[in-house]
């Protein structure tokens, strides 16, 4: 293909398309009728499913054409067999790739059919050589059809009457046609090649139709066989079905006919390459599939027909490749819908005047809005579209470039995302811009912004070359990505650019939207009825394209009809009906419909009495219940599986094999023929499908065939056993014929299999129709069996499509709750949390977590209690792990969080941390701001990213508003301005120089206020012009909040002595001051202060209510201040009195978080000791106190029922209390930061924290609280020091009574049952230390003793002799054999057994040292604080010495963490900043150090044979490093960083810092046979990078990027521990 082609097509030419390359392979076979039965269906039975499956790998559809194949007789009715024939070789010739042709040709020349159609001119001719008697015969069996162009003599359909006399009918007509053609060609007034037609057997034709085209050697082939001492056995009964007879002689004519046409014909034609010959003698069986040489005839047979085909394929695949664009995706692309273009704009009449009207607004420069067509199905949108495209060279330039998407009719045009990546990339090919297209968009926004992005790039460098984008039919997209909500569309377009988009006005609300999006109606064209005068115009131009015509009564007839319904799809149903009329067919006014519908349903019954009602009604009704529509193949199999509709087939005759029973290729093809017109292919997982044409269609052949709800399941019954392969490999499905002696046949229907993979390639159509067919068949023990609980469907749905696809399936399924039943609905809600809770990991573009990880880490506690779809699926997981070579870490219990508790999702996508966040006043949409510079609008019902606004420069986001009418988002970027953006547009619109310490939006939405310095500065939201300015002349305002109805506004400020300062520092330098503040309510009307709520003291805290009129603060000094504005208060011109109740909490602790109930009478406090208060804000009385932990509590939030409240706390946690019992319902854990940020909409929760980057969202419905969480209780207080791990169970410190004693707590992972360790402690103090050896707890208290208990009963086994004070920590060698304790000033070593002392080095450097490990001669190894943990420092038992080694310089970024000594004490780990490093420890040289860790490893430990390392690390991940090179096998992200972390045997066990009781099993090889570590053989990183980009964005957002992970892991809950700083390094 040539390159100016290519680049012709991709700017938008439709002259000269080239053909796209076919994923087909369409073969139609070609022989006489009944001497060839065995070689056919030894072709059906071994040919054509060795080439299936061989296509398949190849992707390639493979599908073979044999009209032959289950025919009783030749001759039908209306004579139309041969042109079907002919059609279908010419569709073949389109379809396919390769080959499209094969003949078989025996010793019998085979049918010879009498002409059904003659010219009327070559009619009168013949007539001419014939006798009166005869020619009287010819007229009375054919009629002029003068509506044919030219006149034609048209055979008539054979009659009930007739029918007992047509073949002697037939005989007498041929000889009289044949005689005269042969005279009239004596006379040189027919050609000979016209008189040869009449003479020519159906077979010659078919094969000519074939040969008499280009390239035949490509796509044809044939076989030729030779039968010996045929022509000795012509007594043989049999010996007639080989060979012609005439009578009961042999037909010479015949004979001599096939000789010419075997011996000269057909090798002029074909290469002898191409041709096979082959010879068998005859029997008298004819070909006998008992005869062992004619067995091995057919093999051969079969095999050569199977190699042929090959070749042809492998041929035409290799041109493909030499031709470069069978890998030009883009150039396909575009082919097929200029193709498509083209195809609509043939035959177009009319509507110049709406072309005209849109145009005019496209060539306005100052137009810059899209342009949306719109009108009812079937009034021509399509065409109109297509004529914009065809005309838009003329009208805007002959160097403009038009981009054209119908959207729908290919996988390319379905889903939004990737439609818009395809036009990205069509406009950087043909623009050539300078603009890199990222291989994936982290999130569609992404990909939004990036399309706006190249517009924009056309519109400033292309000036001369106008872009025009067409979108066609939006109502086609799939809803991916929020489609409908047109979100993604430009408001306006940049100049140069130009989009005009068409839709139904009703469907998916797209017009609405639309209408919100761009307002007014300027851009808006409705199309109307047709004009009488166009009507008659298109109908002309539509019967002189085939060549046909109609009466004057008859077109009479078709304009009163349309003029009851002037739309041009009734005027193509009145079209496809009248050019059956021929010029004798009587017609009737009452025979044509008036309404769409009524003309469709004529169509329907027409059809049905045709080729009977079975037949039809499954037909459309297999197709209409269809998800998204059939292949050809895959209708023509379905109705095979259909009994009723072979009953209705072979109600006179037994099929041709009864035991291979197949709908017959010929009655489908005549079919398929009558509704071709109404019928479409479009693209579907990625095969071509049929569809019916338009949606009026559908639906009436909806309420026409699927009205009955049994008739349905039926139907979605035989679909979906067709999709499950039910009926393949040779299965016999028993067929009782009712009406022919009500035989029962056991056949096989010769149906593929229907496997969820061939080889590299999904099997798309079975899991997107399976699941929907099984579910409205209702069918519901195979669809847990073969969907929702078989894991391998799951598995394959996601990698195939998305998580996202797999969350919608679900929720489909839910939708159907009766059916589903109250265990299977349970039980899918418990797989929906799952994959919800899952998305953010499996779409994460690094991803290597299997979903088998994933069910196996939620799903293994449920296994029991839930047989339906869980268990099956767990045990799925664990299969699929056996049949999964490499090495893996298994979960072995649920370590993740688990779903059907509170946690929902995550929101992931900023990149640095959170600083505030909004929900709107409808609930609807939550605004994130963040560090990173943007603001994500997400939609809290489906839990997907609507915008990324993001600033036009480098800035950080500290605040968001979202305005009332959600049209606007208002920010503070950091230091310097206020920015200002359009939710419609996404794009900024105002920056507002600052520097600025508080922002506020209006209620009406108008406009702005703003706090800078000593000002209050009021501006319009749309222009930015400054309306108003207050001035406060005692100090800078810090703080504002708006009151009584946008007139006035409550402002904390500081009471400053510092002049005003215009330094943009000056604001941050004044509001970190220790000045103290002062509480204000201002009028924005006359800039006075209205009134003095407090002054001179420090605000912590204030909140407003606008609609319950309160404000309510807290100062520095505990004391709440609660503020009633009264009614009017604004209106006031001086200062007044407002009613004020004054509170102070009974605790020290400053107040940290305020509430405020939506009505108003309560205000809840929170404060840094972890207590909470309610008080009455009328009456000032402290109504509750509540004790909600330990820790400072950042944020509150009440629900609407007031029955709880949510208390963000420091500590990462978010504690449910009931009100009523003051109790906590439950710790909501994850956040794993500061708590600092709540919002709750009915039952949703929304948290974040200014210390990370990610959000979280719990649902806190009562049935969600009500579960018990899978983690330990108590884990808030867990640290390194006061945990220990073992197989089975967490031993951990915790406070036992009100005192706050502090004991032993054991936390069972079987029965997930908490219980205090009973140790005789006799009143030793709190414990702080603890280490597990075997069946003892060895404790480490305050005051610094050290003992040791029985676990069982508690008893104490030994005190070891300790008189050091400041206990930090112990350490137990790996062999539990010696355990070692430090304290500031002195490390000393014991016998574990024995409790003797063995060694204590004490002297003043011991204090520097930090962690530890014990080697095998009973040393240590430190690593030095004071060198920030950059050198070793190694003590010997044997002498007080020590031995320092510097690792890394000084200034070195690479300090030492946390260690582990090989189990062998030949290897050294340590965890540095963001790597591991090994060393040998005879020499202490590094062995390797691995930087793709990428993360502070946490915790380190050896596998038992040291071939492995496992690092925990502050990724929250759990990595698998080879001790050899440092290569990192495989990893686990686990959600929460570890505590601890021990391996025993094949296991690795641990508990994460939010309480998750880890159990993992190594399963796999470790090594091959050269010794390198087995890496997974699976990888979804892999995976979705060779199956692209656009199938990653399609289905879900790609959320997680490797920075969100590290900063969501980075400022977890382990940097929140106040215990720790960062010198102290992990001890194991």
């Amino acid at each position: 293909m040539a390159e100016d082609t290519r680049l012709a097509v991709l700017s938008g030419s439709l002259m000269s398309v080239p053909k796209p390359p076919s994923r087909n392979v369409r073969i139609f076979l070609s022989s006489t009728f009944g001497d060839t039965t065995a070689e056919r269906n030894y072709l059906h039975k071994k040919a054509f499913p060795k080439l299936t499956d061989w296509c398949r790998e190849k992707h390639l559809d493979f599908q073979v054409v044999d009209m032959r194949w289950g025919v009783r007789d030749e001759a039908t009715a209306d004579h139309m067999t041969t042109e079907l024939c002919i059609r279908e070789i010419r569709n073949c010739q389109q379809l396919s790739i390769g080959p499209n042709f094969m003949f078989f040709l025996g010793q019998r020349y085979g049918y010879r059919a009498l002409q059904p159609a003659i010219k009327a001119a070559e009619f009168d001719i013949l007539l001419k050589f014939t006798t009166s008697e005869d020619a009287g015969l010819l007229k009375d069996w054919f009629e002029r059809d003068d509506n044919a162009v030219p006149p034609m003599y048209l055979l008539r359909p054979i009659t009930k009457d007739v029918k007992d006399t047509w073949n002697d009918m037939c005989k007498r007509l041929t000889l009289i046609l044949r005689q005269a053609a042969s005279q009239a060609a004596e006379k040189g007034l027919i050609s000979q090649r016209e008189r040869h037609e009449y003479f020519m057997s159906v077979t010659e034709e078919e094969v000519r139709a074939a040969l008499e085209t280009t390239n035949t050697n490509d796509h044809t082939f044939g076989f030729i066989r030779d039968m010996h001492n045929l022509s000795i056995s012509l007594t043989d009964p049999l010996a007639r079905r080989y060979c012609d007879f005439d009578g009961d002689n042999m037909d010479e004519e015949a004979k001599t006919l096939l000789d010419s046409f075997k011996s000269e014909y057909v090798p002029s034609r074909l290469s002898p390459k191409n041709l096979n010959f082959c010879s068998i003698n005859w029997t008298e069986h004819g070909v006998d599939v008992d005869n062992n040489d004619h067995v091995q005839y057919l093999e051969q047979f079969c095999d050569t027909f199977v190699d042929n085909c090959k070749t042809l394929i492998r041929r035409a695949i290799q041109k493909e490749k030499n031709s470069q664009s069978i890998n030009d995706s883009l150039f396909l692309e575009v082919a097929h819908h200029a193709e498509f273009c083209n195809s609509k704009c043939q035959n177009f009449c009319g509507r110049k005047e709406i072309i005209n009207e849109m145009f005019s607004s496209l060539k306005r420069k100052d137009f810059d809005k899209p342009l949306v067509l719109h009108g009812v199905s079937g009034s021509g949108k399509t065409s109109i579209m297509a004529m914009i495209a065809k005309q838009a060279h003329t009208e805007l330039g002959k160097d403009s470039k038009v981009m054209i998407r119908f959207l729908g009719t290919t996988p390319e045009s379905s889903s939004i995302s990737m439609v818009i990546q395809s036009i990205c990339r069509q406009i950087i090919s043909v623009y050539s811009l300078n603009v890199k297209m990222p291989a994936l968009f982290d999130q569609f926004t992404d990909l939004v912004d990036f399309f706006q992005t190249v517009l924009k790039k056309v519109s400033d460098n292309c000036k001369g070359c106008p872009l025009l984008i067409i979108l066609d039919s939006l109502d086609q997209l799939e809803s991916t990505h929020n489609a409908y909500q047109c979100r993604w569309l430009p408001k306006t377009c940049p100049p140069n650019v130009k989009i005009v988009m068409s839709t139904l006005p009703h469907l998916h609300g797209i017009l609405d939207n639309l209408k919100k999006i761009l307002f007014g109606g300027v851009c808006f064209y409705g199309v109307q009825g047709l004009p009488d005068d166009t009507m008659d115009e298109i109908m002309d131009s539509w019967m002189g394209n085939i060549n046909r015509r109609i009466t004057n009564k008859q077109k009479e007839y078709i304009r009163t009809a349309i003029l009851q319904c002037p739309q041009p799809l009734f005027l193509k149903l009145a079209f496809e009906q009248a050019k059956r009329w021929h010029s004798y067919t009587e017609v009737h006014q009452e025979d044509l419909a008036t309404t769409v519908r009524g003309a469709i349903w004529q169509l329907f019954e027409r059809l049905e009495r045709q080729f009977g009602k079975k037949l039809v009604s499954h037909a459309l009704g297999y197709i209409v219940a269809a998800r998204s529509g059939l292949t050809q193949q895959e209708l023509e199999d379905v109705l095979s599986l259909d009994d009723d509709v072979l009953d209705e087939i072979y109600q006179y005759h037994l099929p041709p094999n009864p035991q291979a029973v197949r709908t017959p290729a010929l009655l489908w093809a005549r079919l398929k023929y009558e509704l071709q017109e109404y019928m479409v292919d479009r693209q579907a997982d990625r095969k071509t499908v049929s569809v019916l044409y338009h949606r009026q269609f559908t639906e009436a052949a909806r309420d026409r065939y699927l009205s009955d709800p049994e008739i349905v399941k039926v139907r979605h019954q035989l679909l979906a056993e067709y999709f499950m392969g039910k009926w393949s490999q040779g299965v016999k499905k028993q067929l009782r014929l009712t009406q022919l002696n009500k035989q029962v046949l056991d056949a096989d229907r010769s149906v593929p299999t229907q496997p969820l993979k061939y080889k590299e390639i999904y099997n798309y159509r079975k899991l997107n129709e399976l699941p929907y067919h099984l579910l409205h068949a209702q069918n519901v023990p195979d669809l847990v069996q073969e969907t929702f609980g078989n894991f391998e469907f799951v598995d394959a749905l996601i990698l195939a499509k998305s998580t996202r696809h797999l969350l919608d399936e679900l929720q489909m399924m839910l939708s159907y709750p009766d059916i589903m039943g109250p265990e299977l609905k349970y039980e899918l809600e418990i797989i929906l949390d799952t994959m919800r809770l899952a998305k953010p990991t499996l779409d994460f573009e690094d991803n290597d977590q299997p979903v088998a990880c994933e069910l196996l880490g939620r799903l293994t506690h449920l296994e029991e209690q839930h047989s339906m779809c869980i268990k099956p699926l767990v045990e799925g997981a664990r299969q699929w792990y056996e049949g999964t070579s490499g090495l893996f870490l298994i979960p072995q219990r649920s370590c993740f969080p688990t779903p059907g508790e509170p946690l929902r999702t995550t929101y992931t996508g900023h990149k640095s941390n959170v600083k505030d966040m909004k929900i709107t006043q409808s609930g609807s949409m939550l605004a994130t701001a963040s560090e990173d510079g943007t603001v994500r609008i997400w939609d809290v019902s489906t839990d997907e990213v609507i915008h990324v606004l993001k600033l036009p420069r480098v800035g950080q986001i500290w605040k968001v508003c979202i305005s009332a009418d959600d049209q606007w988002a208002v920010s503070i970027v950091f230091p310097e301005t206020i920015q200002v953006w359009s939710l419609k547009t996404s794009e900024p619109v105002l920056s507002i120089p600052g520097p600025y310490a508080d922002v506020v939006i209006t209620q009406d939405s108008s406009q702005i206020v703003a706090a800078q310095g000593h000002h209050l500065e009021v501006f319009d939201i749309t222009t930015g012009q400054k309306l108003n300015s207050v001035y406060n002349e005692a100090g800078p305002f810090k703080q504002i909040s708006m009151c009584a109805k946008d007139k006035a506004v409550a402002a904390v400020s500081k009471i400053s002595s510092k002049p005003e300062s215009t330094d943009p520092s000056y604001a941050s330098v004044v509001l970190n001051s220790s000045d103290p503040d002062e509480v204000k309510i201002w009028s924005l009307e006359t800039k006075c202060c209205l009134h003095t709520v407090m002054e001179k003291t420090k605000v912590q805290v204030m909140i407003m209510d606008t609609a319950a009129k309160t404000l309510v603060i807290a100062d520095e000094s505990r004391k709440i201040t609660i503020v009633k504005l009264p009614s009017g208060f604004e209106n006031n011109n001086s200062p007044s009195d407002m009613p004020v109740v004054e509170c102070e909490t009974q605790n020290e602790g400053q107040v940290t978080a305020l509430y405020l109930t939506k009505d108003g009478q309560t205000v809840y406090v929170g404060d840094a000791d972890g207590l909470a208060y309610a008080w009455n804000t009328v009456t000032g009385e402290m109504t509750q106190t509540m004790v909600v932990g330990r820790c400072q509590i950042s944020s509150l939030a009440i629900t609407d029922d007031n029955q709880h409240m949510l208390c963000g706390t420091y500590d990462g946690s978010i504690n449910v209390i009931n009100l009523s019992t003051l109790s906590t319902v439950q710790s909501l854990k994850g956040q794993q930061a500061d708590v600092n940020k709540l919002i709750l909409v009915q039952n949703i929760l929304v948290s974040a924290s200014t210390q990370s980057p990610y959000i979280k969202v719990w649902d806190i419905s009562a049935n969600y609280l009500a579960r018990k969480p899978q983690t330990i209780p108590s884990s808030d207080g867990l640290s390194e020091l006061n945990v220990a791990v073992t197989q089975d169970a967490v031993f951990y410190t915790d406070t036992v009574d009100e005192s706050g004693q502090v004991g032993v707590k054991v936390w069972h992972g079987e029965t997930m049952k908490e219980e205090l360790v009973a140790i005789d402690c006799n009143e030793e103090g709190n414990i702080k230390c603890l280490e597990i050896c075997q069946q003892h707890l060895i404790c480490g208290y305050e005051d610094g003793k050290i003992a040791k208990y029985n676990v069982d009963d508690g008893t104490e086994v030994c005190r070891y002799q300790h008189n050091q004070k400041e206990l930090l920590f112990l350490k137990l060698r790996q062999d539990h054999k010696i355990l070692v304790a430090k304290t500031t000033h002195s490390i000393t070593m014991w016998d574990v057994d024995g409790g003797e002392p063995l060694k204590m080095w004490q002297n003043g450097t011991i204090e520097s040292l930090s962690g530890l490990v014990i080697t095998k001669d009973e040393g240590i190894i430190c690593a030095d604080a004071e060198t920030g943990c950059s050198t070793l420092v190694m003590l010997s038992r044997s002498t007080d010495e020590q031995t320092t080694l510097r690792l890394f310089p000084m200034e070195s970024v690479e300090k030492v963490g946390p260690m582990e000594l090989s189990g062998d004490g030949t290897m050294l780990a340590l965890g540095l900043v963001s790597n591991v490093a090994l060393l040998n420890t005879k020499n202490f040289a590094m062995t390797w150090k691995e930087s793709t860790v990428k993360a502070q490893p946490w915790q380190l430990s050896f596998t038992p044979d040291n071939q492995i390392l496992i690092a925990g690390t502050s990724f929250k991940n759990i990595k698998l490093l080879s001790t050899k090179d440092g290569t990192i096998i495989t990893s686990m992200y686990i959600y929460s960083g570890l505590l601890k972390l021990i391996t025993l045997d094949e296991a690795v066990f641990g508990i994460t810092y939010i309480g998750q009781f880890i159990a993992l099993k190594l399963h796999g090889d470790t090594a091959d046979s050269q010794g390198n570590i087995k890496k997974p053989s699976f990888s979804i990183k892999e995976y979705f990078s060779q199956r692209g980009s656009i199938n990653k964005q399609d289905g879900g957002n790609v959320t997680l990027s490797e920075v969100s992970l590290s900063s969501e892991s980075s400022t977890g809950s382990r940097n929140n521990q106040k215990k720790r700083s960062s010198s102290v390094c992990l001890v194991l």
